[in-house]
């Protein structure tokens, strides 16, 4: 339009979006035909109610490019306020899927590769039947758990823009004291960016509430209070009375004495400049809150996954001591003879009383000691008690050598 190109060349141009590319087309055959430029768009339902108000006060005063300029402006601090968003948010959100990551390798792998020799030696791990259900599951059915996330995903992303969920998280803005915090200043920002640009565009009390009241649908309390100036602004009383109740007590300041100097479209514009930087250093200070939390609940992570792999080890090894400890103490087996040996005691005691009492004449023979053989009668002499021995003298090379020893009798 700056340009002077007929509006035909921009809708053609913007046709070609993909997201927005059917209503632009819908849109330009209706300005064909004669419709006015802010009622083709309000018919296609998807356009915010802000744009098409400075629509509407473009076509009139004939200030179209000025008031879209201006309008350009406040998205471009909207996106740019977006994407620090999501840059603060990027390390908060890696670290949570990476914690999740782990905790769940470490059931799959790491527990049962501690479980699985205890298992091998015969003693029983004793693990939660529900751990076992989920480890099974998560080995069998991860294609359909992965695809569960996904569309768990997408169903809380769908949730989220829709109109009950944008209301109850701005009830939550409004009450809930860490949300309060969070969202108080970007509200307040998006509030006075609006009433500036409609007030640059020179739009009455009446239509500016109209538009606002549109803009604060989702926000439950915004609208009753727009509801409540709207009624102070019938009432004939002046716009520093009706929207003084809308702002902090620090914002008001001033509000009065903008007006009476006719600069109340720049006051708000500034006021929202300045709730836009509040709103991001708060958010600084979340995003730094949520890191250190993350990072703290890390390491107890970590601590509870090396507890549960130890407790499994330890229960294991306490209940095979207490096993041990019940059992009697085991008798060791008697070794069985491959072959029994037959043989004669009585037998075999006479042949060894012969060999050595032989052996032991033998050697009284060789000391000169006269020998008197034993009755056949009996296989047992009987020995008479002699007195006189004297201490055996050990040593030479000639082994044991008796000393005085006398003759012994032997006799039946």
């Amino acid at each position: 339009m700056k340009a002077g190109l007929p509006l035909s060349s921009a809708f053609e141009t913007l046709a070609k979006s993909r997201h927005h590319g059917r209503h632009v087309k819908r849109a330009a055959a209706l300005v064909a035909g004669g419709t006015p430029m802010h009622e083709a768009l309000s018919a296609q339902g998807c356009f915010p109610p802000v744009l098409l108000a400075l629509l509407r006060a473009g076509e009139e005063s004939g200030k179209i490019t000025d008031f879209l300029d201006l309008y350009a402006d406040c998205l471009d601090v909207r996106l740019e306020f977006g994407r620090r968003l999501r840059r603060a948010l990027v390390y908060p959100a890696a670290a949570v899927i990476a914690a999740m990551l782990l905790f769940a390798v470490f059931l799959v792998f790491a527990l049962p590769a501690v479980t699985a020799p205890l298992r091998e030696a015969g003693v029983a791990v004793a693990e939660p039947a529900r751990l076992r259900a989920a480890l099974n599951f998560m080995k069998a059915d991860w294609p359909a758990l992965l695809g569960g996330a996904a569309a768990a995903l997408l169903l809380f992303r769908f949730i989220l823009r829709s109109s009950p969920a944008r209301k109850a998280l701005a009830l939550a803005g409004h009450w809930l004291p860490g949300f309060r915090y969070a969202l108080e200043q970007g509200r307040l920002s998006n509030t006075y960016t609006t009433i500036g640009l409609l007030l640059k565009a020179g739009l009455p009390l009446g239509a500016m509430m109209e538009v606002m009241k549109q803009f604060a649908a989702d926000d439950p309390v915004d609208l009753r209070r727009f509801r409540r100036a709207e009624a102070v602004f019938s009432s004939g009383r002046s716009f520093s009375e009706g929207i003084a109740p809308l702002m902090p007590e620090g914002d008001r300041q001033g509000l009065e004495m903008a007006e009476k100097a006719g600069w109340l479209d720049d006051t708000m514009l500034r006021l929202g400049k300045a709730a836009q930087a509040r709103h991001l250093h708060r958010l600084k200070i979340v995003s730094n809150v949520f890191k250190i939390a993350v990072i703290a609940s890390l390491a107890p992570l970590c601590f509870l996954m090396l507890a549960l792999m130890l407790k499994q080890v330890f229960s294991a090894l306490t209940a095979a001591n207490g096993r041990a400890a019940e059992a009697p103490a085991a008798l060791p087996s008697p070794v069985l003879l491959k072959e029994a040996t037959a043989y004669a005691p009585a037998e075999s005691s006479a042949d060894f009383n012969s060999r050595e009492g032989a052996r032991i004449a033998e050697l009284m023979r060789a000391q000169g000691a006269p020998v008197q053989p034993a009755s056949k009668s009996s296989s047992l002499p009987k020995l008479k008690p002699v007195t006189g021995i004297k201490r055996l003298s050990i040593g030479g090379s000639g082994g044991v050598q008796p000393t005085g020893i006398q003759p012994t009798d032997v006799s039946r």
